[in-house]
């Protein structure tokens, strides 16, 4: 008898066996999964104030029966290498520069199902998740898009949902200490914080930590109006028009990054000397011209740092901004040269 034959067959058998029950199961599985999506009602109550609908394969949100607005879809797409990018995000806003924003706003269902796999219905369920997740979180606005989150517990505080009403300004408050610059803009230009009296804008900036979003704030607090001399396209204060801009360390708009070593601001005499008793000049040249500074301008601008003697300076390698700079501050001020002949 030819042993190995027959224990060979008897493998084969068991293998099938498995397989079979494997696909068994994936199939009840599969059922499962299925029975699941489709015991969702197309309503999906929240609370006694809001619903959300599944009409015309679309994700809409209601406020006590009336219509507010569609719900967004916004993906994040995290590539293996950059994982530990977001170990330190604390909402969806502080990771939004790292979103794929490909499916944000995007309304045909047809191009959402042929090219990125989404079922309206699977989308429905994940909106309810979402928001169901909010509302438990007691309207915890870190969890949701800002462009979402605050219109929508604005409409919850006008319609008169009690916990709203508590969370409004402590949500109002709490992000704005967070300090995010996109945040922060975004409650400047949608009004949000002509909700907020001059007493409780004073607590807020007192308990903000240094850097540009502290001094928007401030600014806005002394004038009750959006600074005049932000730069949106270099997401920067204008100190001085064209010359000195005041931005955030992280999320500005600056380019330029052909620097030179930096160094400590109280060297600055080391590594440089002064013309007329008013220009800065670090040895550089471009097109045969000497680039300097203003003297004034530097010194000026150090007066937005809380800490001075943390204050880093990096020499542009031409005609570049020069840089100072507290990281820990989130601060950064690029001071643009004259020209020498």
């Amino acid at each position: 008898m030819d042993l190995n034959g027959v224990l060979e067959k008897k493998i084969k058998l068991e293998l099938n066996l498995k397989k079979k029950a494997l696909l068994d199961l994936s199939e009840e599985i599969k059922k499962i999964v299925v029975k699941f999506e489709n015991s969702f009602e197309d309503v999906f109550v929240l609370n006694d104030y809001l619903k959300i609908k599944y009409e015309d394969r679309r994700s809409n949100v209601y406020v006590k029966d009336d219509y507010f607005r569609q719900c967004a879809y916004l993906l994040i797409n995290i590539a293996k290498d950059e994982i530990e990018d977001f170990d330190e995000i604390v909402s969806i806003d502080d990771v939004e520069n790292k979103l794929s924003h490909e499916l944000h706003g995007l309304s045909n269902i047809q191009i959402k199902e042929k090219n990125y796999g989404i079922d309206p219905r699977q989308e429905f369920i994940a909106h309810c998740s979402n928001m169901q997740a909010w509302v438990e979180n007691d309207y915890n606005t870190q969890i949701l898009h800002r462009t979402i989150a605050f219109p929508l517990l604005k409409k919850l505080v006008e319609v008169g949902d009690p916990k709203a009403k508590r969370a409004y300004k402590e949500e109002l408050a709490h992000r704005l200490e967070s300090n995010e610059l996109n945040v922060v803009l975004f409650f400047i230009d949608n009004k949000y914080l002509k909700d907020l009296n001059q007493e409780e804008l004073e607590i807020i900036i007192n308990n903000m930590k240094p850097g540009i979003c502290k001094v928007l704030i401030s600014e806005y607090a002394k004038y009750l109006k959006f600074p005049y001399n932000f730069n949106r396209k270099k997401l920067a204060l204008e100190i001085e028009p064209s010359a000195v801009f005041l931005t955030s360390y992280e999320r500005n708009k600056f380019t330029y990054n052909d620097y030179k070593k930096a160094f400590t601001l109280r060297f600055l005499s080391k590594f440089s000397r002064t013309l007329h008793d008013s220009l800065v000049d670090f040895g550089l040249t471009w097109n045969q011209q000497k680039v300097v500074f203003r003297k004034s301008s530097i010194l000026n601008a150090i007066d937005y740092f809380s800490n001075r003697e943390a204050v880093k300076v990096e020499i542009p390698r031409g005609k570049g901004p020069l840089k100072l700079s507290v990281k820990e501050e989130n601060l950064a001020i690029y001071i643009y040269p004259k020209l020498m002949y």
